[in-house]
Protein backbone atom coordinates (compact mmCIF):
# COMPACT_ATOMS: atom_id res chain seq x y z
CA UNK A 1 0.00 0.00 0.00
CA UNK A 2 2.89 2.04 0.83
CA UNK A 3 5.25 1.65 -2.27
CA UNK A 4 1.71 2.32 -4.28
CA UNK A 5 1.48 5.63 -2.66
CA UNK A 6 5.32 6.81 -3.01
CA UNK A 7 4.68 5.35 -7.04
CA UNK A 8 1.02 7.43 -7.29
CA UNK A 9 3.16 10.79 -5.05
CA UNK A 10 6.19 10.27 -7.57
CA UNK A 11 4.03 10.31 -10.92
CA UNK A 12 1.94 13.33 -9.71
CA UNK A 13 5.03 14.61 -8.81
CA UNK A 14 7.03 14.28 -12.62
CA UNK A 15 3.70 15.31 -14.19
CA UNK A 16 3.64 18.75 -12.45
CA UNK A 17 7.27 19.64 -13.56
CA UNK A 18 6.74 18.24 -17.26
CA UNK A 19 4.13 20.80 -17.32
CA UNK A 20 5.99 22.64 -15.82
CA UNK A 21 8.53 22.67 -18.40
CA UNK A 22 6.16 22.63 -21.40
CA UNK A 23 4.95 26.29 -19.18
CA UNK A 24 8.82 27.60 -19.36
CA UNK A 25 9.36 26.83 -22.87
CA UNK A 26 5.84 28.20 -24.05
CA UNK A 27 6.81 31.41 -21.98
CA UNK A 28 10.35 31.32 -24.11
CA UNK A 29 8.72 30.95 -27.43
CA UNK A 30 6.43 33.96 -26.55
CA UNK A 31 9.13 36.15 -25.05
CA UNK A 32 10.72 35.29 -28.07
CA UNK A 33 7.47 36.54 -30.52
CA UNK A 34 7.61 39.63 -28.56
CA UNK A 35 11.38 40.44 -29.18
CA UNK A 36 10.37 39.54 -32.81
CA UNK A 37 7.65 41.70 -32.69
CA UNK A 38 8.75 44.43 -31.48
CA UNK A 39 12.56 44.63 -33.37
CA UNK A 40 12.35 42.68 -36.04
CA UNK A 41 9.21 42.44 -38.05
CA UNK A 42 7.90 44.80 -40.39
CA UNK A 43 4.97 47.10 -39.23
CA UNK A 44 2.36 45.42 -40.71
CA UNK A 45 3.07 42.03 -39.02
CA UNK A 46 3.68 43.36 -35.82
CA UNK A 47 0.39 42.93 -34.51
CA UNK A 48 -0.17 38.90 -35.22
CA UNK A 49 3.07 38.73 -33.75
CA UNK A 50 2.47 40.46 -30.67
CA UNK A 51 -0.91 38.23 -30.46
CA UNK A 52 0.81 35.36 -30.66
CA UNK A 53 3.59 36.05 -28.37
CA UNK A 54 0.46 37.39 -25.77
CA UNK A 55 -1.32 34.44 -26.70
CA UNK A 56 1.97 31.62 -25.69
CA UNK A 57 2.65 33.98 -22.17
CA UNK A 58 -1.40 33.86 -21.07
CA UNK A 59 -1.36 29.81 -21.98
CA UNK A 60 2.01 29.44 -20.39
CA UNK A 61 0.72 30.84 -16.92
CA UNK A 62 -1.30 28.10 -15.84
CA UNK A 63 1.15 25.61 -16.88
CA UNK A 64 4.36 27.36 -14.52
CA UNK A 65 1.74 27.38 -11.77
CA UNK A 66 0.70 23.48 -11.28
CA UNK A 67 3.47 21.83 -9.47
CA UNK A 68 3.03 25.01 -6.63
CA UNK A 69 -0.71 25.67 -6.57
CA UNK A 70 -3.29 23.30 -8.67
CA UNK A 71 -5.95 25.89 -7.07
CA UNK A 72 -4.18 28.75 -8.76
CA UNK A 73 -3.48 26.90 -11.90
CA UNK A 74 -7.05 26.03 -12.35
CA UNK A 75 -8.24 29.93 -12.26
CA UNK A 76 -5.51 31.04 -14.29
CA UNK A 77 -7.02 28.48 -16.59
CA UNK A 78 -10.30 29.36 -16.01
CA UNK A 79 -9.32 32.68 -16.76
CA UNK A 80 -7.43 31.82 -20.06
CA UNK A 81 -10.01 29.92 -21.46
CA UNK A 82 -12.46 33.13 -20.77
CA UNK A 83 -10.00 35.38 -22.59
CA UNK A 84 -10.29 32.96 -25.61
CA UNK A 85 -14.01 32.90 -25.55
CA UNK A 86 -14.19 36.12 -25.29
CA UNK A 87 -11.29 36.72 -28.29
CA UNK A 88 -13.45 33.99 -30.33
CA UNK A 89 -17.07 36.03 -29.59
CA UNK A 90 -15.48 39.32 -30.85
CA UNK A 91 -14.04 37.70 -33.84
CA UNK A 92 -17.29 36.49 -35.11
CA UNK A 93 -19.67 39.20 -34.22
CA UNK A 94 -16.80 42.47 -33.91
CA UNK A 95 -16.03 45.10 -36.58
CA UNK A 96 -16.18 42.93 -39.72
CA UNK A 97 -18.70 40.57 -39.12
CA UNK A 98 -20.35 40.23 -42.68
CA UNK A 99 -16.83 38.05 -43.99
CA UNK A 100 -17.11 35.77 -40.97
CA UNK A 101 -18.19 32.29 -41.65
CA UNK A 102 -21.25 31.35 -39.98
CA UNK A 103 -19.76 27.91 -38.78
CA UNK A 104 -17.11 29.92 -37.00
CA UNK A 105 -19.85 32.15 -34.99
CA UNK A 106 -21.80 28.92 -33.79
CA UNK A 107 -18.13 27.56 -32.77
CA UNK A 108 -17.70 30.72 -31.00
CA UNK A 109 -21.08 30.69 -28.97
CA UNK A 110 -20.67 26.97 -28.14
CA UNK A 111 -17.75 27.38 -27.03
CA UNK A 112 -18.83 30.31 -24.72
CA UNK A 113 -21.90 28.96 -23.45
CA UNK A 114 -19.95 25.54 -22.89
CA UNK A 115 -17.59 27.16 -21.05
CA UNK A 116 -20.01 29.49 -18.59
CA UNK A 117 -21.67 25.88 -17.98
CA UNK A 118 -18.53 24.00 -17.09
CA UNK A 119 -17.69 27.25 -14.94
CA UNK A 120 -20.72 27.61 -13.16
CA UNK A 121 -21.25 24.25 -12.31
CA UNK A 122 -17.30 23.81 -10.93
CA UNK A 123 -18.50 27.18 -8.94
CA UNK A 124 -21.77 25.50 -7.58
CA UNK A 125 -19.98 21.78 -6.46
CA UNK A 126 -17.09 23.56 -4.58
CA UNK A 127 -19.86 25.76 -2.72
CA UNK A 128 -22.35 22.98 -2.06
CA UNK A 129 -19.26 20.88 -0.80
CA UNK A 130 -18.74 23.71 1.95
Amino acid sequence: MEIEARKSGLRHLLLGYACFAAGLLCALAGLLSLVAGIYITPTSARAGFLATSGTLLLVSLPALALPWSPRLARGLLAADLSLFALAMLWLGFGTQAAVTPIAFRAAAVGFAVLLALRIGGAVRRATKTR
